[in-house]
């Protein structure tokens, strides 16, 4: 039982830290986008 919990643990630990770093990805791109367009003007 401890040891499929310890796993169970660190997989969802890995899986939120990826989906974590995805967001921060995609959240860094959308504002660099908006921010090259907005000083296109």
């Amino acid at each position: 039982w401890s040891e499929t919990g310890v796993f169970d643990k660190a997989s969802l630990v890995q899986n939120l830290g990826l989906v974590v770093g995805v967001g921060a990805g995609l959240v860094a791109i959308i504002l660099f986008m908006w921010w090259a367009i907005r000083n296109r003007r």
